[in-house]
């Protein structure tokens, strides 16, 4: 089973313990609309350019909402552990990897103190994997801000960096950690990815 196809399963576990009205990470969303999101995103494709906001930000939740009413949390979650819908299926790692990891993050953190237990161990074949689709996705991310901004993966059998896309200048941003808190930081979750995030001055 992939990583892809163990997290979708974590995740969607996890869901169903903790029921559709628990906290996430995701800004203003519940449990029952982060489910809903992951339905509508492989199964709405018309909801697809409004699902990062922007002018179609409505539709995306309003097709979100028409999934709820129409299969209701539990139907969503059964809908979800089916898999993505057979033409997605090649693209399963590709599309899914980093969006569910990332998201059962969401859930499972939003509910653990900050203790030992909040970074969750990865095998080291998990941590290639996603280092491998974090290269990908990195190099396609502008930096945040004003700054050049190098993620750095300590946890790999060889230590890796990416330089997001973008900007330049005399003092760049530097983002150490484990490849699963880098992963978090790319995707916004700065103030719940444990990692060191300091800058400097290029040599």
């Amino acid at each position: 089973m992939s990583l892809a196809q163990r997290e979708r399963h974590s995740l969607i576990d996890l869901l169903g313990s903790v029921g559709p009205d628990a906290p996430t990470l995701c800004e203003g969303w519940t449990t029952a609309d982060l489910a809903a999101h992951l339905f509508v995103r492989e199964n709405r494709p018309r909801a697809l350019p409004g699902m990062s906001g922007g002018r179609f930000r409505d539709v995306a939740e309003r097709e979100m909402a028409q999934a709820f009413d129409e299969l209701g949390y539990e139907g969503i979650l059964a809908r979800l552990a089916g898999g993505p819908p057979a033409l997605m299926q090649v693209a399963d790692a590709a599309m899914n990897t980093i969006e569910y990891f990332v998201h059962h993050e969401d859930v499972r953190r939003a509910g653990v103190v900050d203790s030992e237990e909040y970074v969750r161990p990865l095998s080291e074949a998990d941590r290639v994997e996603l280092a491998r689709r974090l290269g990908l996705m990195a190099a396609a991310v502008p930096a945040p801000d004003a700054f050049p901004t190098y993620l750095h993966a300590t946890d790999l059998p060889e230590p890796l960096t990416w330089k997001l896309r973008g900007a330049t200048g005399p003092v760049a941003r530097r983002v150490v950690g484990p490849v699963g808190e880098v992963t978090l930081w790319l995707l916004g979750r700065y103030d719940h990815a444990r990692v060191s995030d300091d800058l400097r001055a290029l040599p």
